[in-house]
């Protein structure tokens, strides 16, 4: 598993800091996606001697935060760490002291993608920065009978460590993305294709992100009711005819045109099930099977017609 070592600022000589995971895990799934590591940090202080006295020392410290970033090559940083407040002290042990610690990292749905954007299907590469502050402590010369308390705080100093790794695709996909809910709101190995930069539809892709924002929050019917207006943007009604021409003069195919025409009008007419603007009609029931599919379709209906 990935290990490293940090880089204490002026003090690699007195002390040794070193971090292994054990383990990569996710959970929380499409309300809370959480990637965390399980892992160990490694400290113990290292005697120096004064080459002049011969006399032995020992500065002892604690370590009392750790924080960070992940990163992807291409991507930069794509989430931090969240910060950690501890307090794991060197002890004076000769062969050191090993601390279990628990790195989490909230990966947010824009996160995820960019990730399964830049990874096309193959084997994840990871960046993993991590910071740490430590405090150090008087330091200890009669080191036969040194004391496991703490002695008085003296200076403090902060470390860094970075480590690059890989996760194999096939633990990416079937063991962790589940965990982050990817597995529920997109298929594992085609992700959402991304909307083109057009004028025409800057209107539609805002609508677009008030729907994600009501599916997260899980406003099911919600999603379809800012559905129908996004279509309303690009055709006014969103009926066949009004697509039938936009498809037209973008010179698509017109057997093509003829069948997406159609599929948007029904998309379009399903959205509006949930608007139910008849007091008179019986309101139509939609449940978060008919917000993923509603709101799964639209963002693919309108990657492919921004490209058109």
């Amino acid at each position: 598993m990935p290990k490293g070592d940090f880089n204490l600022a002026g003090y690699n000589d007195i002390c040794s800091i070193s971090w292994e995971i054990d383990q990569i895990k996710t959970s929380g799934g499409v309300v809370f996606p959480l990637l965390y590591f399980q892992a160990k940090l490694h400290i113990k202080p290292i005697i120096t001697i004064n080459q002049k006295t011969q006399e032995e020392r020992i500065i002892p410290f604690t370590i009392t935060a750790l924080s960070g970033e992940l990163k992807i090559p291409k991507i930069n940083t794509v989430a931090y760490i969240q910060p950690i407040f501890c307090d794991f002290f060197s002890y004076f042990k000769e062969k050191g002291k090993d601390y279990p610690v628990n790195i989490y990292i909230p990966l947010s749905p824009s996160a995820i993608i960019a990730i399964e954007e830049q990874r096309k299907a193959e084997d994840l590469i990871c960046e993993l920065y991590l910071q740490i502050l430590a405090c150090l402590h008087q330091p200890i010369y009669d080191i036969k009978t040194m004391s496991p308390e703490k002695q008085p705080i003296i200076g403090f100093s902060a470390g860094e460590a970075y480590i690059r790794f890989t996760i194999p695709q096939s633990v990416w996909t079937k063991k962790l993305l589940p965990g982050l809910g990817f597995g529920q709101r997109h298929l594992l190995e085609i992700t959402l294709p991304k909307i083109s930069k057009n004028k025409k539809f800057i209107k539609a892709v805002k609508k677009l992100e008030e729907a994600w924002s009501a599916y997260r929050e899980g406003r099911d019917a919600e999603v379809l009711r800012i559905c129908y207006p996004l279509w309303e943007t690009i055709a006014k009604p969103p009926d066949r005819e009004n697509f039938k021409k936009i498809l037209k003069d973008k010179k698509f195919h017109s057997d093509k045109g003829k069948h997406l025409a159609n599929f948007l009008h029904s998309l379009a007419e399903f959205c509006h099930l949930a608007r139910h603007d008849k007091p008179e009609e019986p309101e139509v029931p939609i449940d978060h099977r008919d917000a993923e599919f509603i709101l799964l379709t639209t963002h693919i209906a309108l990657a492919y017609l921004s490209r058109i």
